[in-house]
């Protein structure tokens, strides 16, 4: 309670949270004190608070729009679209609740949305104190779409063949872009990476010119590649 002494309570700079009920008691050393209630009740002017700034909705789905207005004496309220003022109709339905104290909730229901009732909303009250507006926008809501993520195909070395002969290095890559399975060559029996020493039966101390094809095939490169394996001859 207030809790002031005296027969007069000056209430200063009131506003709509001061009304309510107030209780004056008179009393002295001989009981029973005696008690008188009074009822304040405080006019102002319409303040509308809207649920909702911005609703996307589909095209086809109902919607419900809201706004809440506090008035006292109570508000003429009203919804506007593009600022004209709508009633109720087989596009709209206009529905007023009562909340508690001064607060009621004034709701327009669009019970088919089509593309033409995008827009600008206005959520409008006034009474013999002044007037309040609030506006919200209802936009078109689109489903979110999927992106496939591209697929590229890229070829990948799968085997290096290392010959080394007097100083002179001969290296040949095979792609194969096909097979997932690292696979190993030989050439004329030589494991790849170790020394090559010769053919059996061959006379290394004589110069002999041979000359050997070696066919790489491949799934990508479909040409034949020839190297003279002069080079290879033992001196």
């Amino acid at each position: 309670g207030v809790g002031i002494n005296g027969e007069t309570l000056i209430i200063h700079n009131i506003t709509r949270y001061c009304d309510g009920i107030y209780e004056c008691v008179a009393f002295n050393d001989v009981p029973p004190a005696v008690n008188r209630v009074i009822s304040v009740m405080v006019e102002f002017p319409p303040e509308v608070w809207l649920v909702n700034q911005k609703l996307g909705q589909y095209v086809g789905k109902e919607t419900i729009l809201e706004c809440k207005v506090t008035a006292f004496p109570q508000a003429v309220s009203i919804w506007k679209f593009q600022n004209q003022d709508l009633f109720n109709s087989f596009k709209h339905r206009i529905d007023v609740y009562q909340d508690r104290g001064h607060m009621l909730t004034l709701s327009l229901r669009l019970p088919n949305v089509t593309r033409e009732d995008f827009g600008q909303y206005s959520c409008y009250a006034s009474n013999s104190f002044g007037m309040d507006e609030e506006t919200m926008i209802l936009y078109e809501y689109f489903p979110p779409t999927t992106l496939t993520p591209a697929v590229t195909a890229t070829a990948i070395p799968r085997h290096t063949t290392t010959i080394n002969k007097r100083n002179r290095l001969f290296k040949s890559t095979i792609y194969n872009e096909n097979e997932l399975i690292p696979y190993n060559r030989t050439l004329n029996g030589h494991n790849p990476g170790a020394p090559y020493s010769g053919r059996q039966g061959y006379n290394t101390g004589q110069t002999n010119s041979h000359h050997v094809g070696l066919l790489i095939f491949s799934s990508i490169l479909s040409s034949i590649y020839l190297f003279d394996t002069s080079c290879f001859m033992m001196l």
